[in-house]
């Protein structure tokens, strides 16, 4: 029956198709790129804001500062700059997060249910509860403080690293809190320094790559033999290996396998209680889920209060006049109470304005994590000034452009 046919006429009519189909595709993914270029630039409801039109076009302008560039995580300078040419508000296409987290959730429905169930730790009833293991924990700095500055105002061999000193304090108050299980690292020699934060300044390092193309690339990553991404992706290696740590972790705090099966370790913590939330939905409760939860607490829970006591030892001691006025209150408070060699209890530390003060300038000063997160107004548009901004419009800003915008801080 083949006989008749044309086999080689057959393979060139199968080839041309080859490359029809070929110029075909070429083609609808070229006009539709130049179609979503004049509709970015041009017919989009958001064309009329200012900003580069380059960052307008493509959110590879963002990931060029941020990741391309030496030393990465530029943008948030690169921002700064752009805001003083086009005043406080500009457009530039943002890539998504990615990360199951309450702080890095996008959709506006999403992040109010995972944030309010997260909030339910943060109330001030629920940081009261905790006075009693701060307490403990200072005390314990205390000790460690006299172990080499004695009473008689000379020094043992040795010194305190502060910013290493108050990490472990952050961090043995966030894992008890959220795992239910303290590291004990005020009672490690160096506090577990290099260990900590080489930790979170890889952590830091790897989120502008996986914010920017996805969670694909932590897949690519894991996919990989342990010595190739080791050597030539540390960074990333070390960020898999903490996250693989944190899942086990919570896996154990939830099943109470391991340590946690004491008896003495079952009272209630973050993770247990997030897991038996009655109103979040199963695959809120799920591992992947509170594992995510559970890596941001463990950062944002310990470098960043560490580092905003570290940023206000050093002004304090940089200027006497803070330390004697701070010093003052407290005493004052201490000499009225019937207790005058103990710690005051935190509702009447609270209520000190100078002490307080140093606090919330410290805070300021230190601005948390600037990286931006999105959020969404799914309904309603807004307005700001005299731009009207669609509603489903992502918008984002930085902590740091707020704690140091002279026009509310003058002299920031």
């Amino acid at each position: 029956m083949l006989e008749g046919l044309d086999l080689q006429k057959i393979e060139n009519i199968l080839v041309y198709n080859e490359h029809a189909s070929l110029l075909v595709v070429s083609g609808v993914i070229l006009i539709w790129t130049i179609y979503g270029a004049i509709w970015r630039l041009y017919l989009s409801p958001l064309s009329k804001f200012p900003g580069p039109k380059l960052a307008a076009l493509t959110y590879w302008y963002e990931f060029y500062y941020d990741v391309m560039e030496p030393g990465g995580g530029l943008f948030l300078w690169e921002l700064e700059k752009l805001h003083k040419r086009y005043d406080k508000l500009w457009r530039h296409v943002r890539s998504s997060d990615s990360t199951l987290a309450a702080g890095f959730t996008v959709d506006h429905d999403l992040h109010r249910l995972r944030r309010k169930a997260i909030d339910e730790f943060f109330t001030k009833q629920a940081i009261a509860k905790l006075e009693s293991l701060m307490k403990d924990k200072t005390e314990r700095l205390c000790e460690r403080i006299k172990d080499v500055h004695h009473a008689d105002g000379s020094y043992a061999d040795g010194c305190i690293n502060f910013t290493a000193a108050y990490l472990a304090v952050s961090m043995d108050v966030i894992t008890t809190y959220a795992l239910g299980f303290s590291y004990s690292l005020l009672d490690r020699p160096d506090f577990n320094n290099t260990d900590w934060k080489e930790t979170i300044h890889s952590l830091m390092k790897s989120l502008n790559p996986i914010s920017h193309l996805g969670g694909w690339t932590v897949k690519a990553v894991r996919a990989l033999p342990k010595t190739i991404s080791r050597n030539f992706l540390p960074d990333m290696y070390a960020m898999l290996a903490y996250k693989l740590w944190v899942q086990d972790v919570v896996r154990k705090v939830c099943s109470l396998e391991g340590i946690y099966s004491k008896s003495s370790d079952k009272s209630p913590c973050m993770m247990t209680a997030l897991q038996d939330h009655p109103k979040l939905p199963p695959v809120e409760r799920s591992l992947p889920r509170l594992s995510d939860e559970a890596t941001i607490l463990l950062v944002t829970g310990s470098e960043t209060p560490a580092k905003v006591l570290a940023i206000i030892h050093y002004h304090i001691l940089d200027k006497p006049s803070l330390y004697s006025r701070a010093r003052e209150e407290i005493q004052t408070l201490m000499a009225s109470s019937s207790t005058p060699n103990a710690l005051p209890p935190l509702a009447k530390l609270e209520k000190l304005p100078y002490l307080a003060a140093l606090l919330k300038e410290g805070l300021r000063l230190h601005s948390g994590i600037v990286g931006r997160t999105s959020r969404i107004s799914p309904v309603e548009p807004l307005i700001f000034n005299d731009w009207y901004i669609p509603a489903g419009t992502p918008l984002s800003t930085s902590s740091y452009f707020l704690h140091y915008n002279p026009d509310i801080f003058p002299n920031p």
